[in-house]
């Protein structure tokens, strides 16, 4: 059972006080009266159809005899399906005014009549499984069951109250709270639920008609409607009742006990706020009315009257190390924002945001040395012995710094140094000492202890040196690490045999080395330099003389030989001498043997057979505009023999001309058996014998003019070519 203690532990939270009261609101208990003529009540409740259990139960009082054999007809409680065999479910009084139920072709009658004027509570069960599956019961108590021969099988038609489903059969008297449940409901459940009004949410009911409406016995003509009490809500129309006095209106209904809706006052006393059991929530003073449903599922109205106390609000900042251990004994390792909670003057919490710092302690190792004596960070202890040791200094969070100090205790030393410098000595401590000498500094060891430092010095001084250079076009130094090309004084510092600077001063005259080019016209075949070089071929050279200053004169010699431009030629053509030069200006015929210019010899020609028979061989100079070079040439004349083949009519062939190293010689006719090659000098440079076709070798020939000359024993023939 829902008790009242439960109901406040349920809409109660951190109340301090609750004072609850209770008060029943009374209603009608009614019932409606049948005149028995017309009158009924049609709901819309749809039938329970085909053969699916049921209950049926109502209170009635009657007086009318519905006994057959009186000539009366049955009076019908309720009836629901329609008119066919089986398809009807009528619940009625018929034989001895007991009641019975039909399904529309046979039926099952009770023993107890109920037509004694008073209520009675009348029931009629359907169990579908059971083995008896009808059960009639009067006033709670079993009146008879059975079975029916014809099958139940219930078709679509409304619950009708007070007359049969096809009109006849109306009920005279009273009928009061007509239940209908989906189920069979047992003996037990029948009588314990008969004497009271039941709530719409009991389970299985699904249609439920209080008659509470209305007034009784007054005029109720606007009161029509019979409500289904019920979840289901499908109330009843009533039809033909007068609705006025005591006769088929709303009358005086069977004395059970009201629904068991109940009203009640909470006082509710609360700490900030509150929430009401159907979830009203306020954090303010005031009254909350809402309609509950009680134990038997009927309304229940509360109305709560709550008053709220202030809860108390603070902020606080907590600073601790390593953890905190706050008052209820939990330990946090870590910064965070918790709350702590208390009672107030009120009894309500007094909550406390905390804002929880938590700082570390730390933890640090230093490594130090001392010369001494070491005082710790903290100034709190000193030591003289290494070791490891221990300090604690505070962070800026307010806790323990430990320091572990790895400590090494070191001494002074000393050293000596030798050195020799050059004009100053720097000591240790970078004091200038000018003057060979013993000198003593302190400074700190690599351990940052003292170090004696004894210092040796021999002071060396630096020398200067006085030279004077002549050059041509640049003068390098000594070093090699200067190179000047003017004239002037110049200076540069080399180490002396002390090791310190010696200060070369050089008074430094450069001279300039000349340079020109030249043509040069070679007479001869050979031509000799300046500076005594020998060349035989044409070219560009270079050649170096000493100038006036001592320093190089250069020459671009471009050589050229005479023999080679301007070559001149001497030949025999029988009595006829022929000298020849593309460039001739003048002729002189000498004697060669005797050097002597011989009487009108200036032409080109000359008849040596008119000439005196003492001269052997001929000669001539030719001058030529080509260069100044004069050529001397000499010849002996061949003998002219008085024969038709000493004519020279045979043509020689040469090829290439010019030539390099071979020169190939041919002739149409003739029986040659000898071959000369004349130098323009007229000496004989090569003979060979020629057997027909000749090549001869002339790479030993200089580059110049030459003259082949073929011979037999009864001519001679000529022609000339160049050597490359």
């Amino acid at each position: 059972m829902y008790t009242m203690k439960s109901l406040l532990v349920k809409i109660t939270i951190a109340t301090v006080v609750c004072l609850v009261y209770f008060s029943s609101n009374a209603q009608s208990n009614n019932s409606l009266h049948f005149d028995g003529s017309d009158d009924y009540v049609q709901t819309s409740f749809p039938a329970i159809t085909g053969a699916d259990s049921r209950t049926v139960e109502a209170w009635i009082k009657t007086t009318k005899n519905s006994q057959p054999s009186t000539g009366a007809g049955q009076s019908v409680i309720a009836d629901m399906g329609f008119m066919s065999t089986g398809a009807r479910f009528t619940f009625n009084i018929l034989w001895g005014n007991a009641i019975r139920i039909e399904v529309g072709g046979s039926g099952l009658s009770g023993q107890t009549a109920v037509n004694d004027g008073n209520w009675h509570h009348v029931a009629c069960v359907y169990a579908r499984s059971a083995t008896n599956k009808y059960s009639l019961y009067v006033d709670g108590v079993l009146d008879t069951s059975g079975n029916i021969t014809t099958t139940l099988n219930v078709g679509n038609g409304n619950l009708r109250i007070g007359r049969r489903v096809d009109n006849v059969n109306h009920f005279e008297g009273n009928i009061d709270e007509v239940r209908v449940w989906d189920h069979a409901r047992t003996a037990n459940e029948i009588d314990s639920l008969k004497g009271e009004e039941i709530c719409a949410s009991a389970s299985g009911l699904v249609a439920y008609y209080r008659f509470n409406e209305g007034t009784a016995n007054s005029n109720n003509s606007g009161v029509s409607t019979a409500v289904d009490n019920s979840s289901s809500s499908n109330n009843g129309t009533l039809n033909n009742f007068g609705l006025t006095g005591s006769s088929s209106n709303w009358v005086s209904g069977t004395n059970i006990t009201g629904a068991p809706n109940s009203d009640s006052t909470i006082n509710v006393t609360s700490c900030g706020s509150y929430s009401s059991p159907q979830g009203t929530y306020t954090t303010n003073s005031g009254t909350i009315t809402e309609v509950l449903n009680n134990h038997l599922g009927c309304d229940s109205i509360v109305t709560i009257n709550v008053t709220i106390k202030s809860i108390s609000f603070e902020r606080d900042t907590i600073t601790a190390c390593d953890s905190f251990v706050t008052t209820t004994g939990t330990v946090y390792n870590s910064s965070r924002i918790f709350n702590q909670y208390f009672t107030n003057a009120v009894g309500c919490d007094s909550i406390i945001a905390t804002l929880l710092i938590v700082n570390n302690t730390a933890f640090d190792t230093i490594i130090e040395s001392t010369c001494d004596v070491y005082t710790s960070p903290s100034g709190k202890y000193t030591w003289s012995i290494a070791g490891e040791y221990e300090d604690t200094l505070t962070t800026a969070g307010g806790c323990d710094s430990i320091i572990h100090i790895s400590l090494s205790n070191y001494s002074p030393t000393s050293s000596v140094i030798y050195d020799t410098v050059c004009a100053f000595y720097n000591t240790i401590r970078g004091v200038k000492k000018y003057e060979s000498g013993a000198y003593i500094d302190t400074i700190p060891n690599v351990n940052g202890c003292d170090s004696i430092i004894s210092q040796n010095v021999i002071v060396n001084y630096p020398t200067d040196t006085i030279i004077q250079v002549n050059a041509c076009d640049s003068f390098t130094t000594q070093s090699g690490n200067y190179t000047w090309y003017t004239s002037g004084n110049y200076q540069e510092y080399l180490t002396n045999v002390s090791g310190c600077d010696s200060l070369i001063k050089y008074q430094l005259e450069i001279a300039r080395s000349t340079s020109s080019s030249t043509f040069i016209t070679s007479c001869d075949d050979v031509y000799v330099s300046p500076s005594g070089k020998q060349f035989t071929e044409e070219g560009t050279y270079k050649d170096t003389l000493p100038n006036r200053f001592g320093c190089d004169s250069s020459f671009v010699l471009e050589v050229v030989f005479h023999s080679v431009k301007a070559p001149s030629s001497l030949t025999q053509n029988e009595e006829i001498l022929e000298a020849y030069n593309g460039f001739a200006k003048s002729y002189q015929w000498y004697d060669c043997d005797k050097r002597i210019n011989l009487s009108f010899g200036q032409e080109a020609t000359l008849e040596w057979t008119e000439q005196p028979s003492s001269i052997s061989q001929f000669g001539v100079e030719i001058t030529n505009n080509y260069d100044d070079c004069i050529d001397s040439l000499c010849i002996t004349p061949v003998p002219i023999i008085n024969s038709v083949n000493s004519i020279n009519t045979t043509i020689i062939s040469v090829y290439p001309n010019p030539a390099g190293s071979s020169l190939y010689v041919t002739t149409e006719k003739g029986d040659f058996n000898q071959i000369k090659v004349y130098n323009v000098h007229g000496a004989v440079v090569l003979s060979e014998n020629y057997i027909g076709e000749e090549r001869l070798d002339i790479s030993s020939l200089q580059a110049g003019m030459y003259r082949i000359e073929l011979v037999s024993n009864t001519a001679v023939s000529f022609a000339n070519f160049i050597k490359n």
